[in-house]
């Protein structure tokens, strides 16, 4: 279960906005326009995190829909050339 967001009005970032930013600190703060949610604040090191953590499960999800499509022929493979894959590795290294 995840905590309680902490929460601000959205007046709050006219009026003091260092001390919004400052609570940031403590994590993502939902700016309330109204009493109903118009936005969500949180660090960049934080958004950051959580773009790689949905880019690296995207690539397993990738992962997996090919291993399934390969396991049910819908895309057929063809044997490695290890020679040309050798290579390749060579080049890359140099």
């Amino acid at each position: 279960m995840y905590p309680l967001m902490n929460t601000a009005p959205v007046s709050d970032m006219n009026r003091n906005p260092n001390k919004i930013i400052a609570q940031l600190s403590k994590g993502p703060i939902a700016l309330l326009s109204r009493s109903e949610p118009a936005a969500i604040m949180i660090l960049p090191s934080m958004w950051n995190r959580l773009m790689e953590q949905l880019d690296d499960q995207q690539d397993v999800i990738d992962a997996l829909v090919a291993q399934l499509e390969i396991a049910t022929g819908r895309v057929e493979t063809e044997p490695a050339d290890i020679a040309l894959l050798e290579e390749m590795a060579q080049r890359v290294r140099a």
